[in-house]
C-alpha cells in the first residue's frame, strides 16, 4: 500500500523501535485497564530500563547481553 492508501484506510505503520512501542503502549488506556495500573507502570518501567542498558550498543552486543540473559 502507498502512504495514502494507508492513511485513507486509516491503517497506522507498526513502531519503528521498541521506545516507540512503549510510547503507544503507555498512550494506550485500553492497556492499561487490561494489565491494571501496578503491572503497567512496573513494565513500562522495566522496558525503558532495558533501553537505557542497551543504547550505545552495536547489533552483536546487544544480541550477546540477551544471549546470556535468555
Amino acid at each position: 500500500m502507498s502512504d495514502a492508501d494507508r492513511e485513507i484506510a486509516g491503517v497506522k505503520p507498526l513502531p519503528r523501535s521498541l521506545g516507540d512501542a512503549l510510547d503507544n503502549l503507555e498512550a494506550s488506556a485500553a492497556a492499561r485497564e487490561w494489565f491494571g495500573d501496578t503491572f503497567f507502570n512496573a513494565y513500562l518501567q522495566f522496558k525503558r530500563a532495558e533501553l537505557r542498558a542497551l543504547k550505545g550498543l552495536v547489533p552483536a552486543q546487544i544480541c550477546e547481553r540477551y544471549a546470556a540473559v535468555y
